[in-house]
């Protein structure tokens, strides 16, 4: 129970760090979206070896975001490009102690359902950090 508390708790620095950059750093940061948790880590399901996808819409550079993600803590990141049904999208692969995080890069001119899959189009649980923050308490 430690671990997941302890993983729940690290999900919300991150997303705590990548709103921050999108506020400070992206010139229409205020009229993005927060970024979000999706899938099984969205609804509280942590497996032994946790892979949290979240997902950020915002037009900084994809070096931008890997860079606060190590400033916190994390390893040092992978990136890759995601086919997904609106495009190719910029991800980066990168882990910690508790988990591995898959975090993609949405441009905000990118017409995206967020309640769909963005490989498979199908329904998807997601989780800002204000509703992550009230499982955990």
């Amino acid at each position: 129970m430690r671990r997941i508390r302890a993983t729940y708790e690290e999900i919300l620095e991150i997303l705590a760090a990548l709103e921050a950059l999108v506020l400070q750093q992206d010139r229409d940061g205020i009229s993005r979206p927060s970024p979000e948790v999706y899938g099984r880590a969205a609804v509280g399901e942590l497996d032994l070896d946790p892979v949290v996808h979240i997902r950020v819409t915002t037009m900084l550079p994809i070096a931008a975001i890997a860079n606060v993600l190590v400033t916190i803590g994390l390893a040092e990141p992978s990136f890759t490009t995601l086919e997904s049904r609106v495009g190719r999208l910029d991800r980066i692969d990168t882990a910690s102690t508790l988990a591995e995080y898959r975090v993609l890069r949405l441009p905000p001119r990118v017409p995206v359902d967020p309640e769909l899959d963005l490989v498979r189009g199908v329904r998807v649980p997601h989780a800002r950090f204000e509703e992550i923050s009230r499982r955990i308490s």
